[in-house]
């Protein structure tokens, strides 16, 4: 997962998480403990950042066999939401396909985590990567609670608001990105919400 080629790290992620997912319901006890002694002890350097964010993906990955009331989800599902910032569209979108199961653990939290995504998302002062990352994890989070959350925590209420904002380009710019990661995650289940927001799209055009 250290490799210096990008690609090789690419593969040997992709095929970690594949492992994760057809073993972990059997191997959860063996291999959490392996990935949290990885988080506590791994040296703080650069040179492990990759590493890191790819065990924080197999964790993830490994949190949805566990379950829902287990104390190690919620850790996990905080660090899986800190490494949404993380400017690599793979570890942006793994990240994001972790999230829906592990929503029922902080349900009673998500709408903080929503607000602070979008928050992010809407930032002046932050980055196009992080700005991302915030549009994946919102996408991630309404599918894990399903598509009336959108309703539910204004959700499409604050994204039209900032679509229409004509003076703030970062507005209307991440309600685009929000709109992006939303069709793309929740694909059909969106479709009804695209009426009312194709109008801003073209004019966005």
């Amino acid at each position: 997962l250290g490799d210096r080629s990008e690609h090789v790290r690419k593969h040997m992620l992709d095929a970690a998480v594949v492992t994760v997912n057809l073993h972990g319901k059997d191997s959860a006890e063996a291999l959490l403990p392996v990935f949290e002694e990885f988080m506590e002890n791994a040296p703080k350097s650069g040179i492990y950042d990759n590493v890191r964010q790819s065990v924080i993906i197999l964790m993830g990955s490994l949190a949805k066999h566990l379950d829902s009331s287990d104390p190690k989800v919620r850790p996990i599902m905080r660090q899986l939401i800190i490494a949404l910032k993380t400017p690599s569209q793979q570890v942006q979108e793994a990240v994001a396909n972790c999230l829906p199961p592990l929503v029922p653990a902080i349900k009673e939290e998500a709408p903080e985590i929503v607000s602070k995504l979008i928050a992010t998302l809407l930032g002046d002062q932050v980055s196009y990567g992080e700005r991302k990352g915030a549009a994946y994890g919102v996408a991630g989070i309404v599918k894990g609670l399903g598509i009336l959350s959108l309703k539910q925590l204004d959700i499409m209420g604050k994204l039209t608001e900032a679509i229409t904002n004509k003076k703030i380009p970062n507005h209307r710019e991440g309600a685009l990105f929000a709109f992006e990661m939303l069709c793309n995650m929740l694909g059909r289940l969106f479709e009804p919400y695209i009426v009312h927001i194709l109008p801003h799209l073209l004019l966005c055009f």
